[in-house]
């Protein structure tokens, strides 16, 4: 994967449903998924998320309102300082240590947003 990428692929009204927590530093903070695939996900953090490429992290994505956990632990592929309606935010990619199991609708939700 590349740092600087073209297009980034991000859909998160699609995502709407889904969070992402990453475990850094002994702290839990939470961005929102932009999308995901066995292989890994592109997340959209506060700016203030401090990472750095090649970091190995924990973390999960939750579905809301119904609290189904998607646990994983990957290394940052790539980032980029991104703005969303005005306001700064940080995209990263995230490449999982193993591919994950997607749950069938959050696969269904991925397979529709690549079409």
């Amino acid at each position: 994967m590349t740092q600087n990428r073209k297009a980034p692929r991000i859909y998160p009204k699609d995502f709407a449903d889904y969070s992402v927590s990453f475990e850094l530093n002994g702290n839990i903070q939470k961005g929102f998924l932009g999308n995901i695939s066995e292989g890994g996900l592109c997340a959209v953090m506060p700016p203030e998320f401090t990472c750095e490429l090649d970091t190995t992290l924990k973390g999960f994505v939750l579905q809301e309102p119904l609290n189904d956990k998607l646990n994983f632990e990957g290394r940052i592929a790539w980032k980029l300082d991104y703005e969303i309606n005005k306001a700064p935010k940080l995209m990263l990619g995230l490449e999982f240590s193993n591919p994950l199991e997607l749950p069938e609708q959050l696969m269904v939700i991925s397979l529709a947003v690549e079409s």
